[in-house]
């Protein structure tokens, strides 16, 4: 098959140099492999669930081999929201944050490394305020994937689910060491709350402090 046209809009020159200096394709099997995308399955009109999207470049993957997955995206910051919105057109996005309740929450701006978050990190960060909601509130049918990448927040993130998170087949997150400004893994918390919610841990990778997981729901037939 040929190559599917597209465009990508980066948000700086360092992003799109560190990201794509190799290509989209190049790009696109990292990020599938980091997510272990390869390993669910996924068939036209699955519905993924993008959190932590930024400009919504795993949806790259997607593209490049022809599957037809209904993309929603999540993104809090504004630059990045509006380049997500133009990339992933005509998917439905968001510019808000996700937590475990529905308020305004204090938002550190990391923008240079795609490192924004809601949990205080070390140093001194540019702050603003941004809106927060449970993603259960987003959830009407069967969600084949969730994907987190909040630095940070990934435990509330899940707790945001409340009983939709039965509706859900697989979650993979980033779990590294990047939670507060103790710079805590997310692995273990999100871990115990989604054993107890009868998901199993099927696999994970280690990429220096960088850790990713994927979850497979044992009550949904694959």
């Amino acid at each position: 098959k040929t190559m599917p046209n597209f465009k990508m809009k980066i948000r700086h020159v360092k992003q799109c140099n560190r990201c794509y200096e190799k290509g989209f394709k190049e790009r696109a099997d990292k990020l599938a492999d980091l997510y272990f995308f390869k390993e669910i399955n996924f068939k036209d009109n699955d519905i993924l669930l993008d959190c932590g999207a930024n400009v919504g470049d795993i949806k790259i993957w997607f593209i490049l081999n022809y599957i037809k997955i209904d993309y929603i995206g999540f993104e809090p910051g504004n630059t990045e929201f509006e380049l997500l919105k133009q990339n992933v057109h005509p998917s439905i996005v968001y510019n808000l944050g996700l937590y475990n309740k529905n308020c305004n929450l204090k938002f550190y701006l990391r923008p240079d490394n795609a490192g924004s978050t809601i949990i205080k990190p070390k140093g001194n960060n540019k702050q603003t305020y941004i809106k927060v909601k449970k993603l259960e509130e987003f959830i009407n049918s069967r969600i084949k994937c969730i994907k987190i990448e909040v630095e940070g927040a990934e435990p509330e993130v899940v707790e945001g689910l409340g009983e939709k998170i039965n509706n859900v087949e697989f979650i993979t997150a980033d779990l590294g060491f990047g939670r507060g400004e103790n710079s805590e893994s997310e692995l273990i918390p999100v871990t115990n709350f989604l054993l107890k919610r009868d998901f199993e841990l099927i696999n994970f990778k280690v990429f220096g402090t960088r850790i990713t997981a994927l979850y497979k729901n044992k009550n949904i037939s694959h």
